[in-house]
């Protein structure tokens, strides 16, 4: 581990105990350092297997260069779906200690044959016995000891990320789940998150002990150069989800637009036109060519 924790920084990592834990930790201050700390002293017991969650390719990318650096594992390799799964099963991708990947990626490989009692699973007020009969009668474990999943808000909810810290927790492996915005005041993200995590810790920027150390921000704003199709793209992009907003709230009310809802053709129509546009800006146009939006 090429670095060392701020005194803030190695009281959390002192909290982080039994299975699971989620840090509400701000922007900034260093999750993924704990996380390399964390599996460092996880490790030094015996040998570890590590699945290294995150949000999008560039994420995982920018995570793959941050473990070679500053865990000194060299062998940490991204796993993407840029490769096509025949030749990832061939390649023997999931064999390797260390991998970085989206969820989607693992779950399609992994958990898809288990996609229907994971659907079921989510339904259920405790689910991890329900997914430990399955597994076990199946002779299935997860083929890693932890799983980091880094800006884990977004797996809550029907999800490939919810469903792989589900399975997680049913095969026995640990989870550290990094997050800036837990989101804990909604009720039902709330209650989903207990049904994975024992311990919930949420630090405040504000803790004096924390806020000694955040450095000085300063902010750049740079103009990228964007062609007027690709601009005109996303906005009309935008256009058609504020459609797709009004006519759900007209239909379900209000409050629907603050549900994850995956039931009706209108929700789910909203929500891939939300992900294509996020794909759009973050990962380029060809992302999208094969979307099937």
């Amino acid at each position: 581990m090429n670095y060392t924790l701020w005194p803030f920084q190695q009281k959390i990592l002192d909290k982080i105990g039994g299975d699971t834990l989620i840090l509400g930790l701000p922007t900034g201050l260093g999750k993924t350092y704990l996380a390399g700390a964390y599996l460092r002293r996880e490790s030094s017991q015996k040998p570890l297997r590590v699945l290294f969650l995150t949000p999008s390719v560039p994420l995982g990318v920018q995570q793959t260069l941050f473990a070679r650096r500053m865990f000194n594992l060299g062998d940490a390799s991204f796993i993407s779906g840029n490769i096509p799964p025949d030749k990832r099963n061939a390649l023997r991708v999931w064999n390797t200690g260390f991998a970085i990947s989206t969820p989607q990626t693992f779950f399609n490989d992994v958990l898809s044959p288990f996609s229907l009692s994971l659907e079921e699973a989510r339904k259920v007020e405790n689910p991890i016995p329900m997914l430990f009969e399955v597994f076990n009668g199946a002779g299935f474990t997860l083929p890693y000891d932890v799983v980091v999943a880094d800006e884990c808000q977004g797996y809550i909810g029907e999800t490939d990320g919810y469903s792989i810290l589900l399975a997680a927790k049913a095969c026995g492996s640990r989870i550290l789940a990094l997050s800036a915005t837990p989101q804990l005041h909604a009720p039902r993200r709330l209650e989903e998150l207990r049904r994975v995590f024992d311990q919930i810790e949420v630090f405040s920027v504000e803790d004096p002990t924390i806020k000694r150390y955040v450095p000085e921000r300063v902010v750049f704003l740079v103009r990228v150069y964007a062609p007027e199709s690709l601009l005109s793209v996303y906005g009309q992009l935008g256009r058609v989800a504020q459609r797709y907003q009004r006519r759900i709230r007209e239909v379900y009310g209000p409050e629907h637009l603050r549900k994850y809802c995956k039931e009706h053709g209108l929700c789910v129509g909203l929500l891939a036109l939300k992900m294509l546009k996020f794909r759009l800006v973050e990962d380029g146009a060809s992302s999208v060519l094969k979307y099937g939006t």
